[in-house]
């Protein structure tokens, strides 16, 4: 009986992988190259994203170089004209971030040149 439904549920499982190719399972950047790397978003700051991978750890990537960044975790975006927001992404057009947040009804929509910082690092009060 056991090993029934644990085949039941690693069906649906790989199912769920087969059926749905969008799902996403940890952060993601997409390269203008077309390659896609896999791991967190930990910050971006003066145009380098840094983002954590399990095969080479964190490594910095220019900011201009990605078309697409989708993340699992909340994120907190500063926009260039100093606006701030924070919440999960969304799927978009190349170039472009969605974030879906609590405190804005529809989806924050914006291009990606439009992104001054991500997670930045809070500077101690002098």
């Amino acid at each position: 009986m056991f090993t029934r439904i644990f085949r039941g549920i690693a069906a649906m499982a790989l199912a769920a992988g087969v059926f749905m190719p969008g799902l996403v399972l940890a952060d993601q950047i997409k390269m203008k190259n077309g390659d896609v790397i896999t791991g967190e978003v930990l910050r971006m700051e003066e145009q380098k994203l840094v983002f954590k991978t399990d095969y080479a750890g964190e490594i910095s990537v220019d900011w201009d170089k990605i078309v697409k960044l989708v993340s699992e975790e909340p994120i907190k975006v500063i926009l260039s004209d100093g606006s701030v927001l924070e919440g999960f992404t969304g799927e978009t057009a190349p170039n472009e971030m969605m974030l879906k947040t609590e405190k804005i009804e529809a989806p924050a929509q914006f291009e990606l040149a439009e992104v001054k910082a991500i997670n930045p690092v809070e500077k101690p009060a002098v």
